[in-house]
């Protein structure tokens, strides 16, 4: 039976945190999974959400990813405001307009379709997701949430591969 009050968000985050980087993790994702503007209006995020994201990013001692499901271009300033020294989104997210907004030097990581083009899709629209997604400017092209168990091989191959011959994401 539990004798204490579990500790809150940002205090499990942090504590979690710090086993991570004592065993040695080279970063650290944080995941808000419920927090896109399809969501939470812009407003509700800065005022519930973003308070508890910037406390967690500053006290966080490894390299941060800000992880956050759903539509964020609207609030992807906020989250490159966050102290996170990059920022993932995922398919609903244009990665082109968050690489307007933020500018040049921003880390964005995605935003590749873990169900519709790894899953279902076929290694060539794989290869031509990879593809649109280094014009968009993103900075790593990451699966854009969980990798699905159900994702053939095949694909994540041509994934990774696709990655390794394109080389760098262009200026």
């Amino acid at each position: 039976m539990l004798t204490e009050p579990l500790p809150c968000f940002p205090t499990s985050v942090i504590a979690i945190a710090k086993i991570y980087k004592k065993a040695g993790a080279d970063y650290l994702t944080v995941r808000e999974m419920g927090a896109g503007a399809d969501v939470l209006s812009p407003k509700m995020f800065r005022s519930l959400v973003k308070p508890h994201l910037d406390r967690v990013m500053s006290q966080i001692e490894l390299p941060r990813v800000l992880h956050i499901c759903g539509n964020t271009n609207p609030i992807v300033e906020d989250m490159a405001n966050t102290k996170a020294d990059a920022i993932s989104v995922e398919a609903k997210t244009d990665a082109n307009r968050a690489r307007q907004l933020l500018g040049k030097e921003a880390l964005i990581f995605g935003n590749l379709d873990t169900y519709q083009i790894l899953c279902l899709g076929s290694p060539e629209d794989v290869e031509k997701e990879v593809m649109r997604f280094t014009k968009d400017g993103v900075s790593a092209v990451w699966p854009g949430c969980d990798i699905w168990p159900e994702i053939p091989a095949e694909n994540m191959r041509v994934m990774v591969e696709t990655v390794k011959a394109k080389g760098s994401i262009p200026d």
